[in-house]
């Protein structure tokens, strides 16, 4: 009777493990200000942050993640922003979705980072999104996705991953019952 008791529990254990699952999210400032998330701590004794992110992260497809890892160092991936920034926050939130790893450089107080920012893209303006050597600004998935897609990041099979995890998702409506409008902002403008 106690085997088979704590046979019982072993296994109601296992299962609830296996379905609450809790990522780390570490988040670290560099010497210029820039801020880098990701999902290994820090090289070196770099202070950092850490959260747990709840739910599974989205499946990567076989060889994704190979594909991911050889696609960001060919062309690195850095977001200029600033704080309180609801397009800032949208093109982080595609990023952090997708799998895709970026360097967040915080504009709002650091000459240097200004600096860098005004010779790549022209002006002070943020989001801007570099992936290698492609400027964007502003918050358009499109762009993002085919200036991903571009250079090597295998975005169609991410999205096609993440829509087969979320099946049966139901749709997010707006308080008077209609579904939300789309995310794409006007802000379009690529350089």
């Amino acid at each position: 009777m106690h085997k088979i008791t704590l046979l019982s529990v072993l296994v109601v254990f296992i299962s609830w493990t296996s379905c609450a699952y809790s990522a780390t999210l570490y988040k670290w400032v560099d010497e210029d200000g820039n801020v880098t998330y990701q999902d290994t701590p820090p090289p070196g004794d770099v202070e950092f942050e850490s959260s747990n992110v709840d739910g599974p992260p989205p499946p990567l497809p076989d060889e994704a993640g190979q594909q991911i890892e050889d696609a960001a160092l060919a062309s690195p991936v850095s977001l200029y922003t600033v704080p309180q920034c609801a397009s800032c926050d949208l093109v982080r939130l595609y990023l952090e979705r997708n799998s895709i790893p970026f360097a967040e450089k915080d504009v709002r107080s650091n000459l240097d980072t200004q600096n860098e920012l005004e010779s790549i893209a022209g002006d002070l303006r943020v989001p801007t999104l570099v992936i290698g050597d492609q400027v964007l600004d502003g918050y358009s998935e499109n762009a993002i996705k085919a200036a991903l897609t571009g250079a090597g990041f295998p975005i169609e099979s991410l999205e096609n991953a993440q829509e087969d995890s979320e099946e049966g998702d139901s749709e997010v409506e707006a308080s008077d019952g209609e579904p939300l409008p789309d995310l794409n902002s006007g802000d379009e403008a690529e350089s």
